[in-house]
């Protein structure tokens, strides 16, 4: 796929020459490190575990990135590994279920954009209101909270996450949409209370 940007930094991954391949892995890794460790850390919820993941993940990425056939696009296929690993992880981690399964967050920030306007004390409240978004998203499903990330956080493409999820378009859609309605019925409780102290 020679539209990858990734394409010829995974041919030298790909290299049997040592002095090739671990240039190049090393090269990948710091390319990528961050992203990883963020995506892993929205879906599992804490530093430590990220770690965990992030290893695993570029470990998985060493032992099978001479799989790796170019059918797909580099990272995506490296979101998939990082979001499956990640679910794995926050399920055999959560001592207690989620609250609630999957959802679509534009407008509650939209919500938030005009609590924060309206309010004194916006930036504050903004703040405020951006942890509790944040701890709603951590009440999701990890399925539904890593597809949520994938699409607000990491900005991916309605197809790109398809392709990360293994799912269709059409259930990327779904599933956002039920995490919208589950976050909007997390925050309107916060919502409420900052719009009318903006109104008192």
């Amino acid at each position: 796929m020679n539209q990858d940007a990734d394409y010829e930094l995974v041919r030298r991954c790909q290299s049997s020459d040592p002095d090739v391949y671990e240039v190049a892995f090393e090269e990948l890794y710091a390319r990528y490190r961050d992203r990883v460790f963020n995506t892993a850390y929205r879906v599992v919820g804490n530093a430590s575990d990220a770690a965990d993941v992030s290893q695993e993940v570029f470990l998985t990425i060493f032992r099978k990135v001479g799989e790796f056939q170019f059918v797909s696009r580099f990272f995506t296929w490296l979101y998939r590994i990082t979001v499956n690993l990640s679910i794995d992880k926050k399920r055999r981690a959560s001592l207690s279920p989620p609250i609630v399964s999957e959802g679509s967050e534009g407008a509650v920030l939209s919500a938030v954009e005009d609590v924060a306007v309206q309010a004194p004390g916006a930036w504050a409240d903004a703040e405020f209101l951006e942890g509790k978004v944040q701890q709603s998203i951590g009440r999701l499903s990890p399925k539904l909270r890593a597809i949520v990330v994938l699409r607000y956080v990491e900005e991916l493409s309605y197809s790109d996450i398809a392709e990360v999820m293994g799912c269709s378009i059409g259930t990327v859609k779904s599933r956002l949409n039920r995490a919208h309605r589950n976050l909007e019925m997390l925050l309107k409780p916060v919502i409420e209370a900052l719009a009318e102290k903006g109104g008192g």
